[in-house]
């Protein structure tokens, strides 16, 4: 909480917690990993906003490759 992570960072935490990530960027990123699960990084908030207030609003959207996969032959 409050914290920043670098991406090698990030990659051991989830190494810990038992999970292996790869990371993958582009729009057919589940075509190369159909069986890994999708992490967007998104904001509700607008710059001004967040700049004005700090609070950037960020949040993961997460979705299973399987499931993009699916709607998104």
């Amino acid at each position: 909480r409050g914290s920043t992570y670098r991406t090698t960072e990030l990659s051991n935490l989830l190494l810990l917690s038992g999970q292996e990530s790869k990371a993958i960027t582009g729009k057919d990123s589940c075509n190369d990993l159909p069986d890994g699960t999708q992490f967007v990084l998104k904001s509700d908030k607008n710059f001004f906003s967040a700049l004005t207030s700090r609070d950037l609003g960020l949040y993961f959207e997460v979705s299973p490759c399987s499931d993009i996969l699916t709607t998104n032959p």
